[in-house]
């Protein structure tokens, strides 16, 4: 009997030091605030179709925004476990272009972000390269061993394939089919490609016809990007602009579903 009591004390105590672990013991926070963040990944299109518009001066100003809000974790936009920025094409296909990091925005004020966007991709180049951008984006994942993090990728573009007009139905299938996104399938647990400022029949198109499995595929059309800047309270200081933040959340950072085809 006295045995079978000290049996069941010993197991009472060694529970209780299992729960004590798991509901007390100290976490590291930067461990914890780490966990589970979105590693981010900003293509600008510089090619002629897209760069010589107005949306594209446009689509600049909205990522200043953008970047900085992520990066001070405002609104509830969550900051990013990385950041990289790189523009969409070049000179001839396959033309290698260089990432930008988190560090170069971390001390910079919206204005700041905005410039340096400028500076950086004020030239156009001749091709937009959706491909390139898509095999670049898998290399630095895996280079930088981001494959536990969810991945969003987020394109300012007219969407449109190089040499291609805005096309549907049997033409358009043939254009749109030869973006491959099979770089970025099975890449991390999470990845979202999100395409902003395209014109309605051009978001259709890669709707319908870029073939995908796992990843999800988000589409901000060029008419409800055009309304972020009514979203900004005139006077207001960033970190109050409440309205931009949810904005933000619904049209750009909304969470999408696998489409299964």
């Amino acid at each position: 009997m006295r045995n079978h009591i000290l049996k069941s004390v010993t197991i009472f105590m060694l529970l209780a030091v299992m729960t004590t672990c798991l509901t007390g013991c100290p976490v590291d926070p930067e461990q914890e605030s780490r966990r589970g963040r979105m590693t981010y990944f900003i293509g600008i299109d510089v090619s002629g179709s897209f760069r010589a518009r107005p949306e594209f001066r446009d689509a600049c100003k909205f990522l200043a925004h953008y970047i900085y809000a992520h990066i001070h974790n405002l609104g509830g936009l969550k900051k990013p476990k990385a950041l990289f920025v790189s523009s969409i094409g070049g000179d001839y296909k396959d033309d290698p272009q260089v990432f930008r990091t988190i560090f170069d925005f971390q001390n910079q004020s919206i204005a700041g972000i905005e410039k340096s966007l400028l500076a950086w991709y004020g030239e156009k180049d001749r091709l937009t390269d959706f491909n390139t951008f898509f095999k670049s984006v898998a290399k630095q994942v895996k280079k930088r061993n981001l494959i536990l993090s969810p991945v969003t990728v987020i394109i300012v573009s007219d969407g449109i394939p190089e040499g291609v007009k805005i096309r549907k139905g049997k033409k358009g299938k043939a254009s749109y089919s030869k973006i491959k996104l099979d770089p970025m399938e099975y890449l991390a647990r999470n990845v979202t490609v999100r395409l902003l400022y395209v014109a309605p029949k051009v978001g259709k198109n890669w709707e319908d016809f870029v073939t995908r499995r796992r990843v999800r595929l988000w589409i901000a059309p060029l008419e409800v990007m055009k309304g972020w800047k009514k979203q900004l309270v005139s006077g207001k200081p960033i970190e109050e602009q409440e309205k931009f933040f949810e904005w933000v959340k619904y049209n750009v950072d909304y969470r999408v579903r696998v489409k299964r085809f």
